[in-house]
């Protein structure tokens, strides 16, 4: 994972959902590099309804395919 600062691109293998406190912890870290370890690898969701909770938001149609 490289951080968008560092040339990282906003997508699913690249972006994971962090508080903002953990977020401002790790800065332009890779997780790694912060001391953090990710329980499970980012992935793209197969099922556009988990984002969407019955309605789609237009920021996230790209992304939806």
């Amino acid at each position: 994972m490289v951080p968008r600062s560092r040339g990282g691109l906003h997508v699913w293998d690249n972006v994971v959902a962090a508080c903002r406190r953990c977020n401002a912890k790790k800065m332009d870290r890779t997780p790694a590099e912060a001391g953090y370890h990710l329980s499970r690898q980012p992935f793209a969701p197969s099922d556009g309804f988990r984002l969407t909770l019955g309605h789609l938001e237009p920021g996230w149609e790209p992304f939806l395919g």
